[in-house]
């Protein structure tokens, strides 16, 4: 197994966590070529194709839990700067990006990839995946990689959340083909010299036209509404459908049913159709379905309350992704064009994965602001809470993404939604109470990634950045209620296995 030098750290608490790693090449990768932040001390390793079982396993709640996610952050702040927003790329440790992955979100995207690969160099991020000699630049190794492109993942519809998707579908590439010169390269015959005879068979043989199966988009039903609107033939060309057994309310997409049909009935030419994407609704909470038939994964979703608007109250989700025992695949029964994932799930291990997501927490004098939307933001966040708090006793948590878009100075009035430190550890005091409400420490070693940090477009009095100034203040939030938790700062270009 090759380990790599771990990423310098920041000073803050250093992680005793070891199965989890955020690896880089020689060059660490972030925003703007510096170090990452970085928790460990331990080496970092190259996963690949390796595996999860020869990673060195660690201990939560009494638990071994081995690798069992790796992700690549294609863009993780909160805007306003369009080249770094939401958008990760996620497989299970143990598989290869030639095998599938998920996008999960879909802000940042084949773009990003793009840069990151021309900055960095392919193999920072994918050191166990052989590009074809055909695909030398960026673009290409880019779009190699997203061809594999299993399905969306989307916890609602906000544009830093689904622009990249929506552009991306117009493009989607065939799916790459195995790095053999043989098959890139069919022999070459001269045709002033072939026979008819000869040229029968070379038609015969030709290699066929690329194709790919359209793209499944998964998301709530409400949120798959609102980006349906996106694929009406003004905002962008009608190329999206819903998945037959969904039928979903009046869309424009409707009328298309018939000449698309399902995703299921086999491959679309680019040249016919263009590249589909189909909108798959997921059910709720309890209901655990698998997001593709050719990944590991399963995932169930949760609702959490994301401010409002003129409309109402605005709904995003948290999302519960699980990675199956292989032994109960073969068990799972289709759910629509899913898969239902009902298994004994004892030993599989989880990541919590927040959309965006507002607080129940009200700072001193102020508790009976906006009640509606803190009893709301209580109630939903409380039944996510619960769940990962028994995923924790049971050492199957691997890891919590969630968002502190603002610092602790922004006002109640202008949060639109979002989480601030306070907020946050106001959240993580719920989890902690849950797993036991007396013991110091409750949540020793858990990793909470934060994510969509709005950055400062004027300098700060305290000479910090956004990112600065909301960890430091995490940090001291931390030393002061003594939960355990251990931070990191989520950067596009990080390659994390947890």
């Amino acid at each position: 197994m090759r380990t790599k030098p771990a990423l310098a750290g920041s000073g803050r608490k250093r992680a005793s966590n070891a199965a989890d790693r955020l690896s880089t090449s020689s060059a660490p990768l972030s925003p703007i070529g510096q170090p990452a932040t970085r928790r460990s001390s331990r080496s970092s390793v190259d996963k690949g194709k390796q595996k999860a079982a020869q990673a060195p396993p660690h201990e939560t709640a009494g638990r071994h839990v081995q690798d069992a996610f790796e992700i690549v952050v294609l863009g993780a702040g909160g805007g306003p700067l369009e080249t770094d927003v939401s958008g990760y790329m996620l497989k299970p440790a143990h598989k290869g990006w030639e095998e599938g992955f998920v996008a999960l979100e879909g802000g940042s995207g084949l773009g990003a990839l793009t840069e990151l690969i021309d900055r960095h160099g392919s193999s920072s991020l994918f050191p166990s995946t052989h590009f074809p000699p055909t695909h030398h630049t960026a673009l290409l190794k880019a779009a190699y990689i997203f061809s594999y492109l299993s399905c969306y993942l989307i916890t609602h519809a906000h544009l830093d959340h689904v622009q990249s998707l929506i552009l991306f579908s117009g493009s989607m590439p065939p799916r790459g083909q195995p790095p053999d010169a043989s098959i890139l390269s069919p022999p070459l015959t001269s045709k002033a010299h072939s026979s008819d005879d000869d040229a029968s068979s070379d038609k015969d043989d030709a290699t066929p036209a690329p194709s790919r199966m359209p793209v499944r988009v998964l998301g709530a039903k409400p949120t798959l509404d609102r980006l349906s609107l996106a694929y009406g033939g003004e905002l962008w060309p009608e190329i999206a459908d819903w998945e037959k057994s969904h039928g979903g309310s009046a869309s424009r997409l409707e009328a298309r049913r018939g000449s698309l049909g399902s995703y299921s009935d086999g491959p679309l030419h680019p040249e016919s159709h263009g590249s589909e994407m189909i909108l798959v609704p997921l059910p709720g909470n309890d209901e655990p379905v698998k997001v593709s038939p050719s990944l590991p994964l399963s995932v169930r979703q949760f609702e959490v309350s994301h401010g409002s608007t003129s409309k109402g109250a605005y709904e995003s989700t948290a999302l519960f992704i699980r990675l199956t025992d292989h032994t109960v695949d073969d068990a799972m029964t289709h759910l629509g064009h899913g898969f239902d994932a009902r298994s004994d799930s004892s030993k599989e291990p989880e990541l919590l994965f927040f959309g965006d997501v507002e607080s129940s927490y009200r700072s001193p004098g102020s508790e009976d602001q906006d009640t509606a939307a803190r009893d709301r933001a209580e109630q939903c966040n409380g039944v996510i809470w619960a769940e990962a708090a028994d995923l924790w006793a049971q050492g199957r948590l691997s890891g919590i993404f969630i968002e502190c878009s603002y610092d602790n100075d922004r006002s109640a009035d202008l949060m639109f939604g979002h989480m601030h430190p306070y907020g946050l550890m106001h959240e993580l005091s719920i989890l902690a109470a849950k797993v036991t409400p007396s013991r110091d420490r409750p949540l020793a070693g858990l990793k909470i990634y934060i994510t969509h940090i709005k950055a400062y477009l004027l300098p700060h009095p305290s000479g910090q950045t956004a990112s600065e100034r909301i960890m430091s203040q995490l940090d001291a939030l931390e030393k002061e209620r003594n939960l355990g938790v251990d931070f990191v700062e989520v950067k596009r270009g990080m390659r994390i296995v947890l």
